[in-house]
């Protein structure tokens, strides 16, 4: 019986280690499978998982990581770097015993002035040299061969970004090769937009539907390639 006593301790203990070790590696766990996850879609400079639901350990036997929140930054998308994002994840697949449904994430992200000057410049034509300033009311747009500037109000309609512009010349706008609205793959709903102190802040839901071997598909970016 004493044998039987310290086997059934032992066991207890190495249970009690074992899931205490993985609430402890548990950051660590869903931080690497965050980053495959993003970088299956997308290059990203940082990722970091901030926080998660507890009992890490429930989740784990289920295959997943619930209530993930990230931080990113440096996201990669087409030719448009995101300077950070931070998102909101119901659950993360560990790739095992998860079932396969829908995946809607919440992503605030922010793009600075530099960020949105480098795009511009990608996807300008070569001859252009474009210069661009964010205001608590849109963007400022410019070119470094012309004496103005085109002033435009960024609002959101149906999901798609729409500049109207409220001062200077439209054709400067349409002379580097851009459109006035900005529409965004269908798996992305924006949601919130908001301009100011030398940033654009957009707040935007993506469904991302299980693929065949239960990893999310990915949104085609294409429309963000020069």
């Amino acid at each position: 019986m004493r044998i039987a006593r310290i086997l059934v301790g032992t066991v207890a203990a190495g249970l009690v280690l074992a899931v205490v070790l993985l609430e402890l590696l548990a950051p660590t766990i869903a931080t690497r499978t965050a980053r495959a996850t993003v970088e299956r879609c997308v290059p990203v400079q940082e990722l970091e998982v901030t926080s998660l639901a507890r009992p890490a350990v429930l989740g784990f036997l289920r295959g997943e990581v619930r209530d993930v929140r990230v931080s990113a930054a440096g996201v990669e998308v087409g030719a448009l770097t995101v300077d950070t994002v931070a998102a909101r994840l119901p659950a993360v697949s560990l790739g095992w015993g998860t079932a396969e449904r829908p995946t809607t994430v919440v992503a605030d992200v922010t793009l600075t002035e530099q960020s949105l000057t480098d795009y511009l410049d990608a996807v300008a034509p070569e001859f252009a040299d474009p210069m661009l300033t964010i205001t608590p009311t849109g963007l400022d747009v410019g070119d470094t061969r012309v004496p103005f500037t085109l002033e435009l109000r960024a609002t959101l309609v149906d999901g798609a970004v729409v500049l109207v512009p409220t001062a200077g010349d439209p054709r400067l706008w349409s002379s580097l090769g851009l459109e006035l609205e900005v529409d965004v793959p269908d798996p992305i709903e924006l949601l919130a937009l908001r301009t100011g102190d030398g940033r654009l802040d957009l707040t935007a839901r993506v469904v991302l539907e299980p693929g065949a071997d239960r990893e999310p598909v990915c949104p085609d970016l294409s429309v963000f390639e020069p």
